[in-house]
């Protein structure tokens, strides 16, 4: 049973692979989408027989540690109670995008297949990587094959998102490689073990720092998103921001030294970094128009979050212990802006007249309040316990910017909720057939999301836990009602923000350059002459380099010359 257990987990990332270079063959292309739900496989058997020996059900030992020495470098692949965590949001969340993938029907969808199952590989394989290398491979194929899924529509849009997405993910490629490079050189191995136990030098870890902050979303570096995630398909949007966005935060946690980070320089300003960026894109997400925009903002949002918890979790004497509260926090985010993403295609391909629209509205205004913090959800839950976990570990949080988080959270679902609303019967996409298993899993991962809390631990809310929760609630209604009833104006920033000052400032300088070649053009019409006798004087100057050149290689001459300068030397230091 523990081999067979084994084989599974290392078929994992390598299946969706395989059947992604099947679809090399022209033979196999039209059957593309259907192999995707059929691509998770083997890690819905790893998931359902480790949750089984987790629960007493079987008898396994599921925690696992495999060694492949002869494979690059030595590839080592675990799972443990952390990447069990990973793999989950994972799995559930191309799951259900998979069934969601069927509305892709051009005639370029196996494209979409095969780009989608490149991604599936690296994003299920990061899950379980242990050792550096293997984690930058999958984390390079899960990022540059989404290329594909942003550009899959080939739409103005699409080719101006995939451009800014390709190029920041190649830049961070780049960087962690550099970084990944110099911290193995300095430690003399690959396991990411012994990388979390042991510190290296600051640049090393600045260069791993700054590459996968590119994918977490930090302020600067996060123009990808808003732009990539309107432009891909809405299952590819899902995945997008409910898997591929907290590679980032997996990457920051095992490839820096976590273990080892309370006297780093990062502790210090990581959860400063967290409250600057789930404020500043709340800020810009109120100024979209685009419902799926929207929902880009409140991912980077919600990433300050996760910023600002692995920051929490590295001032603890265990981090080991404290990260699991993050990573709840992170599988909580997956599921609901999985959900909400699919939850906007629904809308738009669905018939007004529908009798499911009403239930599918339902449960994306029970996914917002959820994403929210409402009382008795998971995230209201998951705060109060690592408020409770900060004031044993001796910690400090400014818990009223956190509030202030909460209060941006709230907001930006009831603008995501009214933004939505204003789709009408004209800016619907053709109403599509209902596929019933798709509808199904949508549900499920809605369900899912508000229950999943109370199958993995028994949470007792008290009066104070209830009332921090309905706290940042409240405060939102009442500033969203204030700002429609006193103010009623929709302030308007493009999707991308810092892109469009990127593209005007790229505009003017071509039109410079065009204006230096005209004048460049006209300086050289009217000195025609001069130039002639400047271009055979220049003639000239080369013929006497090449015969002096050509005399300098002449050995024998070579040699005389060299022999008459050391003797000059010579009589000068003798008779000087």
């Amino acid at each position: 049973m523990n081999s067979l257990f084994a084989g599974l987990l290392w078929l994992v990332p390598v299946w969706p692979l395989l059947l992604a270079l099947g679809l090399t063959l022209p033979a196999i292309r039209k059957f593309g989408i259907a192999l995707l739900p059929w691509a998770l496989l083997p890690a819905l058997l790893v998931w359902v027989l480790a949750g089984s020996a987790q629960l007493g059900w079987i008898a396994l030992d599921w925690q696992q540690a495999l060694y492949a020495p002869d494979v690059l470098m030595g590839t080592r692949i675990t799972l443990d109670s952390l990447s069990f965590i990973w793999l989950s949001l994972a799995l559930l969340v191309w799951g259900v995008a998979s069934l969601h993938s069927k509305w892709v029907k051009d005639n370029q969808a196996w494209r979409f297949a095969l780009f989608f199952l490149l991604s599936m590989s690296g994003s299920l394989g990061l899950s379980l990587a242990a050792d550096a290398i293997s984690f930058y491979l999958m984390f390079s194929l899960m990022s540059l094959a989404a290329w594909g899924l942003v550009v899959h529509d080939q739409t103005e849009f699409a080719k101006r998102a995939g451009f800014w997405y390709l190029l920041l993910a190649v830049l961070a490629e780049l960087v962690l490689f550099a970084g990944v490079v110099a911290r193995a050189a300095e430690l003399g191995t690959t396991d990411l073990a012994v990388w979390a136990s042991q510190s290296s030098a600051e640049w090393g870890l600045g260069l791993i720092w700054l590459g996968l902050a590119v994918k977490v979303g930090v302020p600067l570096l996060h123009i990808w998103l808003p732009l990539a995630h309107p432009a891909a398909p809405v299952s590819a949007s899902a995945v997008l921001s409910g898997v591929m966005i907290k590679a980032g935060i997996i990457g920051w946690w095992v490839m820096l030294p976590s273990l080892v980070m309370q006297d780093s320089v990062f502790v210090s300003f990581m959860p400063w970094l967290g409250v600057t960026t789930m404020l500043l894109a709340a800020v810009l997400g109120l100024m979209q128009t685009d419902p799926k925009a929207v929902l880009a903002y409140s991912s980077i949002s919600q990433m300050g979050w996760l910023i600002w918890g692995l920051g929490w979790v590295w001032q603890g004497a265990e981090p080991d212990a404290l990260v699991i509260w993050v990573a709840w926090f992170a599988l909580h985010h997956a599921l609901i802006k999985g959900a909400l993403f699919l939850g906007v295609g629904w809308i738009k391909v669905t018939a007004t007249e529908s009798r499911i629209v009403p239930w599918i509205w339902v449960g994306l205004i029970l996914l917002g309040l959820l994403l929210a913090g409402m009382p008795w959800s998971a995230g209201a839950w998951l705060k109060a316990q690592m408020k409770l976990a900060s004031l044993e570990a001796g910690l400090v949080m400014p818990y009223a910017l956190l509030v202030m988080g909460s209060v941006a959270t709230a907001l930006l679902m009831i603008h995501f909720l009214r933004r939505l609303a204003k789709l009408d019967s004209v800016s619907r996409e053709q109403a599509k057939p209902i596929n019933r298993l798709a509808l199904l899993s949508w549900f499920g991962l809605v369900a899912l999301a508000a229950g999943w809390i109370y199958w993995v631990a028994s949470p007792v809310w008290n009066a104070e836990g209830l009332f921090d929760a309905l706290k940042p609630l409240v405060i939102a209604i009442v500033l969203a009602m204030a700002w429609r009833i006193r103010i009623h104006k929709q302030l308007i920033c493009p999707a991308g923000d810092l892109v469009v000052w990127f593209e005007v400032l790229g505009r003017k300088v071509s039109i410079w350059q065009r204006v230096y070649q005209a004048w460049w053009q006209r300086m050289m019409q009217r000195s025609s002459k001069g130039s002639s006798r400047f271009y055979d004087a220049y003639r000239q100057l080369l013929a006497r380099a090449s015969s002096t050149e050509g005399r300098l290689l002449n050995w024998p001459v070579f040699m005389q010359s060299l022999g008459l300068v050391v003797l000059v030397f010579v009589g000068l230091l003798v008779f000087g």
